[in-house]
């Protein structure tokens, strides 16, 4: 700007030159006029943005000039939840895996129901959609990524399964087994793969097969674990176990942990969670 710059926000610059090709552009005002805002035809009105940082619709009034934005303020207004959903609905889509709360469980019903329906076709089950595409129907009244990751993704794609399908999911695929010791374990679902049942080898003593879900026709892989819960051997033919890889392993395991029982034959003996008082 020229020598003795205007104390005014909005000037009018009637001659302004700028820098020449090459060098450092600076542009130089020769003539200018102050302005008041109130001489403008200024308009006002509501934007919604996403703001990154907070992770959250916000609401702004925003004064105008033709093109030219003069100032902006908060809006203390709420915003229309219609419009308010579209803006949170485009920046959830954009990222998903921010918005949205996509655990171990979620992935172990998808896992589950995708294993019944190509097990058990009779019982009809939907291919349940991604969490993602559930987005549109999430957003309705709500304007932050943490009011999206409250959801519980279960509940909305569990809500596209009838009641007689729901039941028919916890019967034949379901989230725990109760083994012969009466605790109840999680069961691993891995697309692709037999469902994995870990416990401790005392925990299995009196089980004499390999369990079976979905009606029989799935084997579980049976993983036995040491009383330090380290992994001894993953099968899905446990009745062979016990014939031919117990002697072994309980040689090995019977001197490291004293206090557990080591019985020849785990398949008739009482199943413990934990270590009964007895001698060495």
């Amino acid at each position: 700007m020229a020598e003795g710059q205007l104390p005014a926000e909005l000037i009018l610059a009637a001659t302004m030159e700028a820098g020449r090709r090459g060098e450092r552009v600076e542009h130089l005002i020769r003539v200018a006029l102050p302005l008041e805002e109130s001489w403008l035809p200024v308009t006002e009105s509501r934007a919604l943005d996403f703001d990154e940082a907070r992770e959250s619709v916000v609401s702004r009034r925003v004064w105008r000039f033709m093109d030219l934005t003069l100032r902006e303020a908060p809006d203390p207004n709420p915003a229309e939840p219609v419009a308010a959903a579209a803006v949170l609905l485009r920046a959830a889509q954009a990222r998903p895996e921010r918005a949205l709360t996509q655990d171990e469980r979620l992935t172990t019903l998808l896992a589950r129901v995708q294993l019944l329906a190509g097990v058990m076709p009779e019982l009809e089950l939907p291919a349940l959609a991604e969490p993602a595409a559930l987005l549109p129907s999430l957003v309705e009244g709500r304007r932050s990524f943490a009011e999206l990751r409250a959801v519980d993704l279960r509940d909305a794609l569990l809500s596209q399964l009838t009641h007689t399908q729901r039941r028919a999911l916890d019967e034949h695929a379901p989230e725990r087994w109760t083994v012969p010791s009466g605790a109840s374990v999680a069961m691993v679902y891995t697309p692709g793969e037999p469902p994995l049942l870990a416990a401790r080898v005392q925990q299995l003593f009196g089980l004499r097969r390999t369990p079976r879900i979905a009606a029989g026709r799935v084997p579980v892989k049976v993983q036995l674990l040491s009383p330090g819960n380290r992994p001894v051997q993953t099968t899905l033919d446990l009745e062979s176990f016990w014939t031919k890889t117990w002697p072994e392993v309980r040689k090995e395991l019977r001197g490291r942990y004293p206090r557990h029982a080591w019985p020849e034959d785990p398949t008739d003996a009482i199943p413990e969670d934990r270590p009964k008082r007895r001698s060495t």
